[in-house]
């Protein structure tokens, strides 16, 4: 029955998640933030929200700021998502959310909104660099998922790329510089990691100007 009703289910049944897992300890919606609860054995929860198709102004921020979901993730399938993920997330800060991770963009380079749709002459790694520094720049973490040595190159599971010299290169040094996670591990650090994303979330970090290499034209919101 169209996106309207979807949105309001899913804000329903997260709610009812949390009130659940949270019903043993006595806590209350609002009573206390993520970072105080952490080391307490409390659960935490995302929401893959694609490609923005279920947004409110008025309730998805309180999904933040009422510590329902601990940080925004949103999967983008198309430019004007990917614009759409900017924009929201500047409300949800607005809001007051204050988390201790960057909100998730998953934006992949072989997807709908990859290479394809450019001129030919980039390549994934290049694509990667400069979604990686937009998000970063914009106060967001980039995310590359993969199994093991397989990263996703579309939004299509199972459909995953080994990970060759270029890449590894371009993850590592984008790591270095706090743009981008990735467990790239069979054992990553458990209270780092988002397993089921293979995504590590690393702490924030001050950088400065780098030679990440930003082509001519891009739809990466360089």
């Amino acid at each position: 029955g169209g996106l309207e009703p979807e949105r309001a289910g899913a804000e329903e049944f997260l709610h009812e998640v949390r009130y659940i897992l949270d019903k043993q300890t006595g806590r209350r919606e609002g009573q206390a933030t993520a970072q105080q609860d952490r080391g307490k054995g409390r659960l935490l929860q995302t929401f893959n929200n694609i490609n923005i198709a279920w947004w409110d102004d008025v309730s998805t921020p309180k999904l933040f700021t009422n510590d329902i979901l601990h940080f925004p993730y949103t999967e983008v399938w198309s430019l004007e998502a990917e614009t759409m993920f900017y924009a929201c997330m500047e409300k949800v800060r607005a809001a007051g959310w204050r988390g201790s991770l960057r909100p998730v963009i998953a934006n992949y380079p072989e997807g709908s909104n990859g290479i394809d749709s450019l001129d030919g002459t980039w390549t994934a790694e290049m694509l990667v660099q400069v979604r990686a520094r937009a998000a970063f720049e914009k106060g967001n973490r980039y995310l590359v998922a993969g199994n093991g040595r397989r990263r996703l190159i579309t939004e299509f599971f199972p459909v995953t790329a080994e990970l060759d010299a270029a890449s590894e290169q371009v993850i590592a040094e984008c790591g270095r510089k706090g743009m981008i996670g990735v467990d790239l591990k069979t054992e990553p650090k458990k209270e780092t990691t988002w397993t089921w994303l293979s995504v590590l979330t690393c702490r924030t970090v001050a950088t400065k100007e780098d030679d990440v290499r930003v082509p001519a034209k891009t739809n990466a919101m360089a």
